[in-house]
């Protein structure tokens, strides 16, 4: 497994992006945001089940780009901002099961992944997210598994950047 500090919507083809989202039919923070905020469709495919449909565990996989497909992971059941452990581990191994049988039907076995369940979703990667990972990495050795680190930090001066390049571009016309 490796770890990048990269943010995850520049991630290059052939790959898989897994990121989580809740059984709530709300999808407005975090990773997801900024998946749905580069392809839309993210939260459109989210958006067309119910919540009745949504259960832990279950995932939906559909192409954003060429060769570039992404993953919704139900991971947790409610949502929140209150420091509470809103993600399940179970959902998220299951979760992980099934991407598995994504990639090998699309022949893409680059996986790039969040700490899935560790931003607001409240877990711990080392203690419960990490172990997942490296089981499945080692019962399913041809995958590449790549973890993608992103803060606000860093989104908000890679934003400035991108504003301030726009801005030089206008101001030069």
């Amino acid at each position: 497994m490796d770890y990048i500090y990269k943010d995850i919507t520049t991630v290059e083809a052939p790959a898989i992006i897994l990121h989580g989202v809740n059984c709530q039919r709300e999808m407005g923070s975090g990773v997801a945001q900024a998946l749905y905020s580069k392809w839309p469709l993210v939260k459109e495919e989210y958006m067309k089940f119910s919540k009745e449909e949504m259960q832990l565990g279950k995932i939906a996989s559909f192409k954003v780009d060429n060769n570039l497909y992404a993953i919704n992971c139900w991971t947790q059941e409610q949502y929140g901002y209150d420091n509470t452990i809103y993600a399940s581990v179970e959902a998220i191994k299951t979760c992980l099961e099934h991407a598995v049988q994504i990639c090998t039907n699309l022949g893409i076995y680059n996986i790039f992944s969040p700490r899935i369940g560790c931003g607001l979703g409240g877990l711990s990667w080392e203690n419960d997210v990490q172990p997942i990972f490296a089981e499945i990495e080692q019962k399913y050795p041809s995958l590449n598994i790549t973890i993608c680190d992103w803060d606000a930090k860093h989104e908000a001066i890679a934003r400035i950047c991108y504003l301030l390049s726009n801005a030089w571009r206008w101001r030069q016309l």
